[in-house]
């Protein structure tokens, strides 16, 4: 193991630093802060999306991967923040949200009507009849509570998506889907990144790599605290399932070996894995990742955990890392809720303390070094 100490920054653009007065975060605001986030002890800093969007999921519901909001800047403003990353010898990794689109992205809008390449970006399925009713294909659920298909009477299919029904999943067995991942990687490779986040990577692939599309019916979880139409009441083992996208992360690191010469550039993947299945977050190590998010300290703890939960969690998680890599610590991020809305004022700081300690990377979300709060959006 590397008992090497680092801390990674993550930016939420849209609440940082806004530079214009528009109420909005921006690229400048957060050149305007690198100096800051120097000082704190980072030399990475991940920045969530700013990609054209209509904001109708923060960022992450996309209609140009290659395109910058207006509302947080322009490429001038992102060259500008790349020089200043340089001189103070920091690194910029982009979140990249490969397994969905914005409804609004031209490639779905064609995909309604059935236009090639584009008829099978993404997942579409004929429902089944029940009972003389036209019903979704599988009792898959999103992560958004209820079902994962959304008919769309234009093209008379329904169509899958993981998260809300704004964001269709893209088909990643398609081979154009997959080059077109490549080109955006390319993209913003060339415009001097060091890296990429890779957002919800298990879900890539729906079931297995080697199947066919797994029109299967998911199994019902034993713990009835879940409502039948919430995502974590089922076992879902064909729509979040790691096994599909471990040829796609490896494919990623070599294409980025091969176009740059370099094992610099950083590949971090958001994968939620509890203790059970903690040995399939392990294998992306194999698969080219440099660092598989450790998402136990975000799911796991809370006000109530005891002592003794906590060491055994973290040696847990220790002793599963492979031999010559780095663990990783996430006690907080954009989906969950602040450390001092969580634990309280006075025990802000204690996650930032407890990963300080610890060998290895530690992400922290800007804001929990000065105890910012969870606050109501209007």
């Amino acid at each position: 193991m590397v008992a090497k100490f680092i801390y990674l920054s993550i930016i939420y653009i849209t609440s940082f630093k806004d530079s214009n007065g528009d109420g909005v975060g921006d690229l400048k605001g957060i050149t305007s802060k690198l100096n800051h986030i120097k000082d704190l002890g980072s030399s990475i800093v991940w920045i969530q999306p700013f990609y054209s969007n209509p904001m109708s999921d923060n960022g992450y519901d996309i209609t140009d991967f290659m395109g910058i909001d207006p509302l947080f800047g322009n490429f001038n403003d992102f060259d500008e923040l790349i020089e200043k990353a340089k001189t103070l010898d920091m690194k910029i990794v982009l979140d990249f949200v490969p397994n969905h689109t914005s409804e609004k992205h031209p490639w779905f809008i064609k995909s309604i009507l059935r236009e090639k390449p584009y008829d099978d970006y993404y997942v579409w399925f004929d429902g089944k009849e029940v009972n003389g009713t036209i019903q979704p294909p599988t009792n898959w659920l999103s992560t958004l509570h209820g079902s994962a298909w959304t008919w769309n009477e234009q093209r008379k299919q329904y169509y899958y998506h993981t998260f809300a029904k704004t964001q269709p999943d893209l088909n990643f067995r398609n081979s154009k889907v997959k080059e077109d991942m490549k080109n955006i990687i390319r993209f913003w490779h060339e415009k001097g990144i060091d890296g990429l986040r890779i957002d919800s990577i298990p879900s890539l692939v729906e079931g297995y790599s080697n199947d066919e599309f797994p029109l299967k019916e998911q199994s019902k979880r034993l713990n009835t605290m879940y409502d039948d139409d919430f995502f974590s009441s089922q076992f879902p083992l064909y729509s979040y399932n790691p096994n599909g996208s471990y040829s796609i992360c490896q494919s990623w690191r070599n294409y980025i070996l091969n176009e740059y010469s370099s094992s610099k550039k950083l590949l971090i993947l958001e994968a939620y894995f509890y203790p059970e299945n903690i040995e399939d977050a392990m294998k992306y190590f194999d698969y080219g990742a440099d660092i598989p998010m450790n998402m136990f300290f975000t799911e796991l703890i809370n006000i109530n955990t005891t002592v003794s939960e906590l060491i055994n969690l973290t040696q847990l998680y220790l002793k599963a890392i492979p031999k010559g890599k780095s663990p990783n610590w996430v006690f907080s991020n954009h989906d969950r809720p602040r450390i001092a809305s969580k634990f309280g004022q006075n025990r802000a700081d204690q996650m930032i303390m407890l990963t300080s300690v610890l060998p290895g990377i530690v992400f922290v979300y800007q804001g929990e070094e000065i105890y910012m709060e969870n606050r109501t959006l209007t």
